[in-house]
């Protein structure tokens, strides 16, 4: 990893379709002056993010809120059309969770969780991880151990941790 807890997130451009088309926004920008979680996971679509860790995390997305989270976000290293129909089908746009494309590794990589698996096309892909962010300033952070699984990183256990973080 190349962050630190209470260090101020990397200052990188991600990307999202949107109903006017392509949108280029900058994370530092959109997390400016909120709570946020912001969770990275390997790809839209694919075996335990679909199945698992996004369907926990839209679960939990309520109640999160509640807690006090202004933003929930989930970044994935896929186009912008992949991500945005992932959104939708389900049902994590309709949950108020933002997907967004770090189309060119740029978060990964700047965080230091990029991984590649080339026989099965992952490449500069993201590890789980989560964060909670407090005005740009990383306040947790935790990483999977063991790929294909969301223990550390799914959504029940970012409740609990929002929850001691937090007091609330």
């Amino acid at each position: 990893m190349k962050f630190s807890l209470e260090e101020k997130l990397p200052s990188c451009t991600l990307s999202q379709m949107t109903e006017d088309g392509p949108k280029t926004l900058n994370l530092s920008e959109v997390t400016l002056g909120k709570k946020v979680i912001l969770v990275g996971m390997p790809g839209a679509f694919t075996q335990t993010c679909d199945k698992q860790h996004l369907p926990s995390l839209i679960k939990n997305s309520t109640a999160l809120f509640n807690k006090g989270i202004d933003e929930i976000i989930c970044i994935v290293v896929n186009d912008i059309h992949v991500a945005k129909s992932w959104g939708e089908i389900s049902g994590a746009t309709e949950a108020g969770i933002k997907i967004l494309c770090d189309v060119e590794s740029q978060f990964t990589e700047a965080i230091g969780l990029s991984f590649s698996v080339p026989k099965v096309g992952f490449f500069k892909r993201l590890q789980r991880v989560f964060l909670i962010l407090d005005n740009n300033i990383i306040k947790h952070a935790q990483v999977e151990k063991v790929r294909g699984e969301c223990e550390l990183t799914s959504g029940e256990t970012i409740l609990d941790t929002v929850e001691k973080i937090f007091n609330r």
